[in-house]
C-alpha cells in the first residue's frame, strides 16, 4: 500500500515542474541579466526547486486525504449508531466513499483493501494502525489509537468512537475556516510575487538607457544577484508566514 510519508512525482508532474522551472529561470536571467547565459548558473538550482514542489504535492495530497478521512469517519460513526457491527460499517463506509469520491481517491483504495483485510480475518483495529503509520497524520492517528483501546475494552463503544468523531470533526472544521480566512491573504502574496517581474519589464522598456548600467558589468551583474537573492528570501518568508498550523 501507499507510504504517504515519501511522494514520487510522476512523469506529467516532473515534465510541469521541470518546465515551470525553466521559464522562470529564463525570464530571471532576461529580466535582471538580459543574457541567456544567465541560465546556465540557474540551472544548479533545478533539485531544489523539484524537492521544494514535492513536499508541495505531498502537503495537498495530505490535506486531500485527511479530508476524505473525516468523511469516512462520519460515515462509520453513522453506521456503528444505526447498529451495523464494526466490520459492516466499514464495509458501508467504502460504499459511501466510493459513491462520494470514486473509486480510485486514497479512501476508497485504504477502505477496499481493509474489507479484503476482513476477509482474511485480520483485526480492522490493525489495519487502522497500519494506515496511520503510513498517513502520519495526527488525527488518523488519534483514531486509530481510540478507536483499538474502544474495541478490545468494549464499553460504551459507540459513545466513545462518536465523540471521538465530533472532536475530529470540529478540530479539522475549525482549521478549514482559518484556511478560508488565510485564502485571501495566500492569493495577495501570489500576486505580489509576480509584480517585481512586471516592474522589471515596465523599467527595460520604459526606462532602457537608466537600466542599461546594470547590465553587462561586474557592479550590475552584483547588484542583480543581491536583488534576485532578496526576492526569493522574501517568498520563502512569505510562504512561512502564510503556512499556519492549527
Amino acid at each position: 500500500m501507499l507510504d504517504y510519508s515519501l511522494y514520487k512525482l510522476s512523469p506529467k508532474e516532473l515534465a510541469l515542474v521541470i518546465s515551470t522551472y525553466l521559464f522562470i529561470n529564463i525570464v530571471i536571467s532576461f529580466l535582471f541579466y538580459d543574457s541567456i547565459y544567465a541560465c546556465i548558473p540557474g540551472m544548479l538550482f533545478i533539485p531544489f526547486y523539484i524537492k521544494s514542489k514535492k513536499a508541495e504535492y505531498k502537503k495537498k495530497r495530505l490535506y486531500e486525504l485527511r479530508n476524505q478521512f473525516l468523511s469516512m469517519v462520519e460515515s462509520v460513526s453513522v453506521a456503528i449508531l444505526a447498529g451495523y457491527s464494526v466490520e459492516n460499517a466499514f464495509k458501508e463506509s467504502y460504499k459511501d466513499m466510493e459513491k462520494l469520491y470514486g473509486s480510485n481517491a486514497y479512501i476508497s483504495v485504504e477502505l477496499k483493501e481493509m474489507v479484503h483485510q476482513m476477509t482474511m480475518n485480520r483485526q480492522i483495529d490493525v489495519c487502522l494502525s497500519d494506515f496511520a503509520d503510513r498517513a502520519q497524520i495526527p488525527e488518523i492517528k488519534d483514531f486509530s489509537v481510540v478507536f483499538s483501546h474502544a474495541k478490545k475494552s468494549g464499553a460504551n463503544f459507540k459513545e466513545i468512537i462518536s465523540k471521538t468523531v465530533y472532536i475530529i470533526t470540529q478540530k479539522i472544521e475549525t482549521e478549514k475556516e482559518i484556511q478560508v480566512m488565510l485564502n485571501g491573504k495566500i492569493f495577495e502574496q501570489k500576486v505580489m510575487s509576480v509584480i517585481p517581474f512586471f516592474i522589471m519589464l515596465y523599467l527595460r522598456y520604459s526606462s532602457g538607457s537608466y537600466m542599461n548600467a546594470l547590465y553587462h558589468n561586474l557592479a550590475g551583474i552584483v547588484v542583480m544577484t543581491v536583488c534576485v537573492f532578496i526576492y526569493f528570501l522574501s517568498v520563502f518568508l512569505s510562504k512561512k508566514i502564510a503556512d499556519i498550523e492549527v
